[in-house]
């Protein structure tokens, strides 16, 4: 039983090879346009799903790519962002060098690691103390100006009051005048 279904598919299958090779190509043509029907549904169906395949294969291929290029445009502006950091410390740091040229006075640089949390004193936690030389009623300055005086002092951390503070008091020298208020 199933030779019979075997040489039900293969003799069709060699009738078809025979013709193809035993007739002129010329009369060839006639012949495929006449088959040519009966073959274009099968054909266009494989072709179609052909390149549907084609074109899942691409927009995966494309997904993983895109994917690929957003995790190093993350990593790329991750890496702009600190070379940006450190471009601003690096500037900030060279201003401080040419403030500590031009002044006759021995400065610590400092951070701010801390802010009060109330708001009844205007003062910052900073970075440096009695370790460092840090101590009551020194002058805190900043490029433009002076920012505060130290009022308590631990071994590693100096608590400053702001000059915006209203229980602040800082002692000036006028420029021109030299007077002092």
């Amino acid at each position: 039983m199933f030779k019979q279904k075997k040489l039900r598919f293969l003799i069709p299958l060699i009738c078809i090879f025979l013709i193809i090779v035993v007739v002129p190509p010329y009369k060839l043509v006639h012949l495929k346009s006449k088959l040519g029907g009966v073959f274009n549904y099968p054909l266009s169906f494989v072709y179609r799903t052909y390149i549907s395949i084609l074109n899942t294969k691409k927009i995966f291929k494309f997904y993983f790519e895109s994917e690929k290029i957003q995790q190093e445009n993350k990593r790329l502006k991750f890496e702009l962002n600190q070379l940006l950091e450190q471009r601003l410390e690096n500037e900030r740091l060279h201003k401080i060098l040419e403030l500590k040229e031009r002044r006759a006075y021995n400065f610590i640089a400092a951070d701010v690691i801390g802010k009060e949390p109330t708001n009844w004193l205007n003062t910052l936690i900073i970075d440096k103390g009695e370790n460092s030389g840090i101590a009551v009623n020194q002058p805190i300055m900043q490029l433009a100006g002076i920012v505060g005086k130290v009022i308590e002092v631990s071994a590693q951390t100096a608590k400053v009051i702001l000059i915006s503070d209203v229980n602040s008091r800082v002692r000036v020298l006028m420029q021109k005048t030299r007077q002092e208020g």
